[in-house]
């Protein structure tokens, strides 16, 4: 009789802590940028469809730089008002845990210091784009891309080699151009991503001679130059063409008046001539 009571309780105890040791459930929820009081997230505690009058529900909650307190929670769901709201949350039905929750959120990434486009010189050394995302919660994963300026075009996944370096941290990732060429201009995308969803920018790479500001300039100096020289020459033959018609002008001022003089006597001999005629 005492080896049977003795398994009966043995059994018993295996019973109740296979009972108490329930498997925790997990899922994640979305915050989002309109995430308030007006538009909350629910998180409800699966794991209690209907807790008995006995029952002690708690909830614990692990912020994003991992410090973690019990709430004043007590009931199987509550809301979440705010995107300061990501983290971890246990349900806890009794003292065992019984759900998981992942409040997870994405931040749009930016680019620092650039707009749609940004200008660089070709040959130019250590230009870089830094994408940054700050306030996502689980850490995101960041991924860089090139898309050529053709039309239609695909973008192809970066890494680190040759002219291209990247640099990555929690919040922020740097893409440093070692040096560049005319063939590295297209649109680059930084790309991050977690539990949450994923989210892309872009901005569009161009690389232009480093004289490309003095052809202008050249240019413009040449247009000059190529009008002093219309100038100068034009006006040098016009000086030798007045000074040619000034001397061919006193030529003909200094031959007229012997001219005259000449018909003059002339006929002044004819009338003397006329005049001996009639004497005789």
């Amino acid at each position: 009789m005492n080896w049977v009571f003795i398994e009966v309780v043995l059994f018993t105890l295996v019973i109740v802590q296979c009972s108490s040791q329930v498997t925790a459930t997990s899922e994640t929820v979305v915050l989002s940028s309109t995430t308030s009081t007006n538009n909350p997230v629910l998180v409800y505690c699966n794991g209690v469809n209907e807790p008995g009058s006995n029952d002690n529900i708690t909830w614990e909650y692990t912020n994003a730089t991992g410090t973690s307190r019990m709430l004043s929670e007590t009931s199987s769901s509550f809301n979440l008002t705010s995107t300061s709201d990501v983290g971890e949350y246990t349900c806890n039905l009794n003292g065992n845990p019984v759900h998981n929750i992942t409040a997870a959120y994405l931040a749009k990434p930016t680019l620092e210091h650039t707009q749609h486009s940004v200008t660089f010189n070709d040959g130019d050394k250590k230009r870089k784009l830094t994408c940054t995302c700050v306030g996502s919660y689980p850490a995101v994963t960041f991924e860089w891309s090139r898309r050529s300026e053709d039309k239609g075009a695909l973008p192809v996944t970066l890494s680190s080699g040759g002219n291209i370096t990247i640099e990555t941290s929690s919040e922020r990732s740097v893409l440093t151009f070692n040096k560049l060429k005319y063939n590295m201009q297209a649109y680059y995308e930084c790309q991050v991503m977690n539990s949450a969803g994923n989210q892309t920018v872009e901005v569009h790479v161009r690389v232009k001679d480093r004289l490309a500001a003095l052809w202008p300039f050249l240019g413009i100096v040449s247009e000059v130059v190529i009008l002093i020289i219309i100038i100068f020459t034009y006006e040098k033959r016009s000086k030798k063409a007045a000074a040619k018609a000034s001397r061919g002008a006193a030529t003909d001022d200094a031959e007229t008046p012997l001219k005259a003089n000449d018909e003059t006597g002339t006929e002044l001999r004819n009338r003397s001539s006329a005049n001996n005629k009639d004497n005789c």
